[in-house]
């Protein structure tokens, strides 16, 4: 942090708090010791953060207060425009070119009318003694109205011109202001490819409204009790959201064969739509990531599943050296893209019946190998034969013979610089792999997983 930064922060700690001397310097060193540690990712290297401290929301009225109470040029132009405006009312041009002529990087702009003023998207104009309120937009201003083809669902999209021109209908004060801005904003919302039928609809409720009741501040209706009576389905809006909202609503009453369900699910659900994926998280994700970038394989940077090298090893033998894995419903072979052996934790892994060739995937976050020996011990153990699929399939197959059973690790899941939940991503990506090898019944051994990641 700058000298100036720590002087911003001193000077409001002993101005206008009632701490002691040592507690200020305590946040000092504190707050220095925060921002001179502070790091960013960029090309796959952490840097340290040079320009900790940055006047933007937080800092800007710190900044400008202390400014305005210890700057003597402040405490001149505040003299000067007193005077210049009560001497001279009619040159503000000329007082403002005076204000901008000053060291302290400050910049004025003003607008003067005796008659009218805007005021953020409001004009205030006085007509016949009486303040009148119309729309103002800027020259520059473009038509940034949400596409009528934009992927959201068809409420919303409805919706949007009942706001707009219930806005207008609220900020115009004169039917004559309101018809002129409602027939530009028509052709704009005709511009966004909107239909003439919903725009005429919006108008004419607008149209319809009393501006008395548009200018109150209307309570809020409580619904929370109505909602919190149901659970929430959140999913990613997608032209299917309804199809897929019907299908689980349709098939809902299955569950309420457990009671457990049944107290929870009874009164319904709710299936909420988030926004959807869009071309910006795609084209300019938060994190980026220079072309031809590799992947973080950590320390070592061989891939694919080896043997950990230990002949006490009891998975040794049945560990398959690999660097691709195939799926044998499929017949598609995929890349492993990391280095995986027996001791690797948090590792997605295939199970392969060399006889049959039925497969099954799981994920663990122990080491490979100690996961392979639950698996071969419950197939050795005729006592555990009805246990899983696995070693009922291994029973029926081979009658238990592990010279059978194949092992590989295929996916190694590590967290980004970023971090996150590893366990939740580990979740995900096993649901993944079960999907896209075809491991689920009756194709596979996987008759147990949770689709509930994902939501």
């Amino acid at each position: 942090m700058g000298w100036e930064g720590k002087s911003l922060i001193r000077y409001h700690l002993t101005k206008y708090s009632d701490y002691s001397k040592e507690l200020i310097q305590f946040l000092l060193d504190a707050v220095r010791f925060l921002l001179e540690h502070n790091y960013f990712t960029f090309d796959a290297n952490f840097r340290p953060l040079v320009c900790q401290f940055i006047y933007g929301v937080v800092g800007g009225n710190p900044y400008y207060c202390k400014t305005e109470r210890t700057s003597k040029a402040i405490h001149a132009l505040y003299r000067r425009s007193s005077v210049y405006m009560a001497r001279y009312p009619g040159r503000i041009c000329q007082f403002l070119k005076d204000i901008n002529r000053n060291d302290l990087n400050l910049g004025f702009t003003s607008q003067f009318s005796p008659n009218q003023i805007e005021f953020l998207d409001v004009m205030l104009s006085i007509e016949d003694q009486a303040i009148n309120t119309s729309i103002f937009r800027k020259p520059c201003s473009g038509n940034t109205l949400r596409h009528a083809s934009s992927c959201h669902p068809k409420k919303r999209i409805e919706g949007i011109p009942v706001g707009q021109f219930s806005r207008l209908r609220r900020n115009c004060s004169t039917s004559k202001d309101f018809g002129s801005q409602a027939r530009d904003m028509q052709l704009r919302f005709l511009e966004r490819g909107y239909k003439q039928r919903t725009i005429q609809k919006a108008l004419q409720r607008a149209e319809g409204s009393n501006r008395e009741n548009l200018l109150r501040t209307r309570e809020k209706e409580n619904k929370s009790q109505n909602w919190s009576d149901r659970v929430a389905l959140t999913t990613r809006y997608s032209k299917q959201f309804f199809e897929l909202s019907r299908i689980v609503k349709k098939f809902l009453p299955i569950l309420y064969g457990d009671e457990h369900f049944f107290r929870v699910l009874s009164q319904g659900i709710n299936v909420i739509p988030k926004r959807a994926h869009t071309l910006k998280d795609m084209l300019s994700p938060s994190h980026f990531k220079m072309e031809g970038q590799r992947r973080d394989l950590g320390p070592l940077t061989s891939i694919g599943n080896y043997r950990c090298g230990s002949h006490r090893c009891i998975t040794y033998r049945h560990m398959k050296v690999s660097k691709r894995f195939k799926s044998t419903v499929t017949g598609r072979e995929f890349d492993i893209k990391g280095y995986i052996n027996c001791n690797t934790t948090y590792v997605i892994y295939l199970i392969t019946c060399l006889k049959c060739q039925m497969q099954y995937v799981g994920c663990t976050t122990e080491k490979l190998k100690e996961r392979a020996r639950e698996h071969m011990g419950q197939i050795k153990n005729p006592r555990m034969a009805e246990k899983s699929n696995i070693t009922k399939q291994f029973t029926a197959c081979n009658g238990g013979d592990l010279e059978f059973f194949c092992i590989q690790g295929i996916v190694r899941v590590r967290l980004g610089e970023r971090g996150g939940d590893q366990l939740s991503l580990l979740e995900r990506r096993e649901v993944f792999w079960i999907f896209h090898l075809g491991t689920h019944l009756p194709l596979g051994l996987k008759h147990e997983f949770d689709v509930t990641c994902y939501i």
